[in-house]
């Protein structure tokens, strides 16, 4: 059997009111009947996925797997329920650790700050779920309030602070919305602290300052520079040096950094230790500027800033390099300190070194201030950091076993002494030899 039954509502908000009656037409259902449930159960709902905690006869919603996991629940123990609409929904919550009651509607979260607030609305204290203290924490403040038969909307900044909307124009402007808006009662009203209105957003045009440097400093390479600026309404910027005269457009751009996040209104940039070797067009003396844009794929140099006066970058002395074995000598191992590479500001040190039985790295110097790597393959194999030397060639004169000469005096024979040619590197070295043991030389 269905019946038609009346209702009036009533729509209030920024100042208009708007009452209006609606004839709807309604069956007479049965509830579904409510099963039984212990506090701490987790029910999830077949139809939706939504999972749910259980407290005082009541669901409470666990709005993220997050929240699941800091509320230390167990996902083993999660009950799947096809009637799960029969469990009432809590809308009025509090943690273990703390007596305030918050209300939940609309997804958001307001606290009753006093009993009297609670009893004004008839509320049962029976009807209080306690929840994990991050299921309390994943729901918003209610952000908008507003007066039953009252015009005025509030943004609710805290649990105890409001701001007044003076117009729909800066309700609009903040980009409120109607929907998100709570009705709450005088005694409500009056207990939050009234904070100052807020009214139109005034209209921010884009803009770039460059703060520092901003003429007269003095910087040397290898140094860094702190790049400040101040901007509105602008996200991202691109960074250059330039070394035009004042007030003109021209000169040569070097490109600092760009896509740079405008949060912190800062860049630190590292000059490079040979700024001026590797960037001839630009003369070490003051006569430079910081340029910044703002970024887009293309820079709109529409907004945009640059130093009010010129700043001195000057160069710095590049340390000399050094090498032990004085250059490129395959066969003594060295080392060398200077330079590595083209952004390094002091010296370092690099060893020759075997690559594998064959091949040996050997360090020298390049432009008297930067380290040189050459690659080298050992004729004799490479050790001990450096290429095995070409072995001798020994040539024996003579058989020292069995070439013997009489002594006239004793009658003795006397072994003769044998000579040893010796081959090394293209020259040839006559030694003392070993007649009894037939070696030699014992020295060259």
């Amino acid at each position: 059997m269905s019946t038609l039954r009346k209702f009036k509502k009533v729509v209030v908000a920024a100042g208009l009111s708007l009452t209006t009656t609606v004839w709807l037409a309604s069956a007479v259902l049965m509830a579904p009947t409510a099963l039984a449930y212990s506090d701490g159960d987790l029910l999830k709902d077949a139809s939706t996925a939504n999972i749910y905690v259980v407290n005082n006869g009541m669901k409470v919603w666990v709005r993220s797997a997050a929240v699941f996991d800091d509320c230390s629940y167990d996902w083993a123990k999660i009950k799947t329920v096809s009637n799960l609409s029969a469990t009432p929904t809590a809308d009025l919550i509090k943690s273990a650790s703390n007596p305030d009651v918050y209300r939940l509607e609309k997804n958001f979260k307001r606290k009753l700050a006093s009993t009297e607030i609670f009893t004004s609305y008839s509320l049962d204290w029976n009807k209080v779920g306690t929840v994990c203290q991050h299921v309390l924490d994943s729901y918003s403040i209610a952000p908008l309030i507003q007066q039953t038969s009252s015009p005025d909307i509030y943004w609710v900044q805290t649990d105890t602070l409001k701001h007044k909307m003076t117009s729909w124009q800066s309700f609009v402007d903040h980009g409120f919305n109607i929907a998100d808006v709570i009705g709450i009662n005088a005694m409500e009203m009056g207990s939050y602290s009234e904070g100052a209105e807020i009214g139109v957003t005034p209209t921010v045009t884009k803009s770039i300052t460059v703060v520092a440097p901003n003429g007269g400093e003095s910087y040397t390479a290898g140094n860094t520079v702190n790049i400040k600026w101040q901007s509105q309404e602008v996200s991202k910027v691109s960074i250059y040096l330039n070394d035009a005269p004042i007030g003109t457009a021209g000169g040569s751009d070097y490109s600092i950094a760009t896509n740079i996040n405008t949060v912190s209104d800062s860049y630190t940039w590292l000059i490079p230790g040979d700024f001026f070797i590797k960037n001839p067009e630009f003369a070490t003396g003051n006569n430079f500027r910081i340029r910044i844009y703002n970024y887009t794929v293309d820079n709109n140099t529409a907004t945009k800033d640059e130093s009010n006066n010129n700043f001195s970058i000057v160069s710095a002395p590049l340390p000399m390099c050094s090498d032990s074995d004085n250059g490129i000598n395959y066969e003594v191992p060295g080392t060398i300190n200077g330079l590595s590479n083209s952004m390094a500001t002091a010296s370092s040190e690099s060893d020759d070194y075997c690559l594998d039985q064959n091949t040996l790295i050997e360090y020298s110097c390049l432009d008297d201030h930067y380290q040189q790597k050459n690659t080298y393959t050992c004729p004799y194999g490479c050790e001990n950091r450096a290429c095995n030397k070409k072995p001798y060639t020994s040539i024996k004169i003579g058989n020292p076993g069995l070439v013997q000469f009489p002594n006239s005096d004793s009658g003795d024979r006397i072994a003769r002494g044998v000579q040893d040619l010796q081959a090394y590197q293209g020259r040839i070295y006559v030694g003392d030899g070993d007649a009894s043991n037939n070696r030699g030389p014992i020295k060259v």
